[in-house]
Parts: structure tokens; C-alpha cells; sequence
């Protein structure tokens, strides 16, 4: 369908406005955006409307889109930033990793920028599963955000005995992080890759100035870090001291043009994930691996990632089978 027909048929069927409401709505046909302005809501999702029915089309009404910023607004503690200014004035970027936590971060900058001025960036530094930068490339190509991966030399930890890198040792099955913690105590997990937050902020950091310089915007950069991989020292990069840290230390270095945010530094992962699922554009979970053993690019179910995972699933009314659907 071309754009003057559809153009035609908006001018035939909206003809009468209330000038008191404005309301955007965005008609998603053959990935074709229209704008439409001062439209009334009842009118927007007429289900005889040719070419605007409720059940074949993805409306964004205004009205919600603000209601959603105000809540993400909230958990990012960003104030009463107008969402047009918000939109125009800044950038943001995603430290995306391909699992829920991060494709979450990415869903949360698409809602309050929208997906074209947000940019994300994975890693590849010796892990064992690399396949994490393939589910990150169809999260980014979901949100039709560029996706870039920066090549850290492993060799940086090869004196490290963590279990996540490659020939690292065997990591614990079956058990969860709390499982961990309670029989080891607390402090580091075996899983731990020493400094290796510090040092992707480091290079999203420069990213970020760089783009300020280049749009003339504020950036906003996204981390996943969230309350369960703080818990116990499990991970020490991911506690809310080092958010603060690392957030003061981009805020100085690129004098205020850079803000750090860790949206999910107070919220466990059932949270995280209801959060993903209440999105205009929800997070397409079964699009993500967050496992640190997978097989042939699946989840493999037994590592403490995993279980944690499964968790925040069932706690989300979600199934394991859910999850996997479409793999």
C-alpha cells in the first residue's frame, strides 16, 4: 500500500478534530510511519476503520506514550523532562549483552528517545559464550537500533581464574547465586571477570562523548546492573556503589554531557522483566540468552544465570517453554 493511499484514506476518515486534544498515533504498515495529529482517540482505533484496525495495527497514542515516560521517568530518576525535549535534546546508549537484562535496558532508551537516537554496543573479551552477541544483534534489529561489537584481548585476564572465560575452569551447576553465597559466603562468585564493567563503561564512555560532540546532545547511557548480581559481593561491579562511582567519574570526564543510569540497580530480575513486558514495544524475551554455558546457542538450564532466570519467569507468570518458544 503507498503512502498516498493511505494518506488519502486518513483525510477521509479524520476530517473532524477536536483542537483541544492532540494525540499522536503512530500506524505501523509495511514499517511505513504516519503521523497523525489532533486525531480523537475513540476515532484512532475505530475497529471499521479500513485502515487503521485495532487488531492488525500497533497504535502509540500520545496520551500512553506520556504515561509511560512518566513511569520510566521515575525509575530513572530523570525528573519532569518534557518527552519531545527528551527526544530532540539527547542520545542514548546501551551496553547490550543479549541477555534480559541489558535487552531490557535497550527496550527502556527506545521508549524514552525512540530507536533512532539510541545506539548499542556488545562485547567480545574470551567468555564461553560468545553466542550472546547473535541474540544481542536480533534484540538491537527488533528495535531497529545499530548494534556495534568492540573486540576486548582476552589476554587481559589470562591470569584470571574465573569461570566464565575460556579455560577458566568448570562452572557449578544447578545451583543458584543464593545457593552460592549461602555455602561459600559472601564475596566474589567464581563467575566473576575482574574489572570487566569498569572497563566496558570505560569504552562506552568514550563512545558517548564522542557522540555528544558529533550530535551536540546530552548522552544517556544504559547499564543492566541490577540488585541480584549485587547481592553478597557476588559481583561487585554491578553494586550501587560502584554505579555511583562510575557515574561521577563520566559525569567529570565529559563534563556533564554524560549521564550514567542503572535503572535496575534496586530491582531483582522478576522486576526487571515485568518492566520489559509493560513496554509499548516489549522486550522479546525469547529473542535473549542470559546463560553462561549454553548449548548450541540454547539456554542450557543448569547454571546459576539460568535458574535465576527461570525465577524471574515463573514469578512473571511466564514458562520455561515461553521462553525457549521460536528458538
Amino acid at each position: 500500500m503507498c503512502d498516498s493511499t493511505i494518506k488519502e484514506g486518513v483525510k477521509t476518515l479524520y476530517k473532524s478534530v477536536a483542537k483541544e486534544e492532540k494525540i499522536l498515533a503512530y500506524c505501523i504498515l509495511h514499517k511505513n510511519h504516519i503521523t497523525l495529529t489532533q486525531m480523537k482517540r475513540k476515532q484512532c482505533l475505530q475497529k471499521e476503520c479500513k485502515y487503521f484496525r485495532k487488531e492488525q495495527h500497533s497504535f502509540w497514542v500520545l496520551r500512553e506514550m506520556k504515561k509511560e515516560h512518566k513511569k520510566l521517568r521515575k525509575i530513572l530518576n530523570i525528573g519532569d523532562y518534557n518527552m519531545e525535549s527528551l527526544e530532540k535534546e539527547s542520545i542514548g546508549v546501551v551496553s547490550l549483552s543479549g541477555g534480559i537484562d541489558s535487552s531490557t535496558c535497550l527496550g527502556l532508551a527506545v521508549a524514552m528517545h525512540t530507536s533512532k537516537n539510541v545506539f548499542a554496543y556488545g562485547f567480545e573479551y574470551g567468555s564461553k559464550h560468545p553466542e550472546e552477541m547473535k541474540n544481542a544483534q536480533i534484540i538491537a534489529d527488533y528495535y531497529e537500533v545499530p548494534f556495534t561489537v568492540i573486540k576486548i584481548s582476552p589476554d587481559l585476564w589470562k591470569d584470571s581464574s574465573s569461570t566464565l572465560l575460556k579455560g577458566g575452569g568448570k562452572l557449578q551447576l544447578d545451583k543458584s547465586y543464593s545457593q552460592i553465597i549461602e555455602e561459600n559466603g559472601e564475596g566474589k562468585v567464581d563467575t566473576y571477570v575482574p574489572g570487566r564493567n569498569l572497563l566496558f563503561m570505560a569504552h562506552i564512555n568514550s563512545i558517548a562523548e564522542s557522540l555528544s560532540e558529533k550530535y551536540k546532545k546530552l548522552v544517556y547511557v544504559y547499564g543492566g546492573m541490577h540488585a541480584d548480581d549485587a547481592a553478597g559481593a557476588a559481583y561487585p561491579d554491578c553494586s550501587p556503589p560502584f554505579y555511583k562511582a562510575v557515574a561521577e567519574a563520566m559525569k567529570i570526564s565529559s563534563v556533564d554531557k554524560v549521564i550514567f543510569k542503572a535503572p535496575f540497580i534496586n530491582m531483582n530480575k522478576a522486576a526487571i522483566v515485568k518492566l520489559g513486558l509493560s513496554l509499548q514495544q516489549p522486550v522479546p524475551y525469547n529473542q535473549t540468552l542470559s546463560c553462561y554455558e549454553p548449548i548450541n546457542g540454547l539456554p542450557c538450564r543448569r547454571c546459576a544465570t539460568c535458574i535465576d532466570v527461570e525465577k524471574a519467569l515463573v514469578l512473571n507468570n511466564k514458562t520455561w517453554e515461553w521462553y525457549m518458544e521460536g528458538r
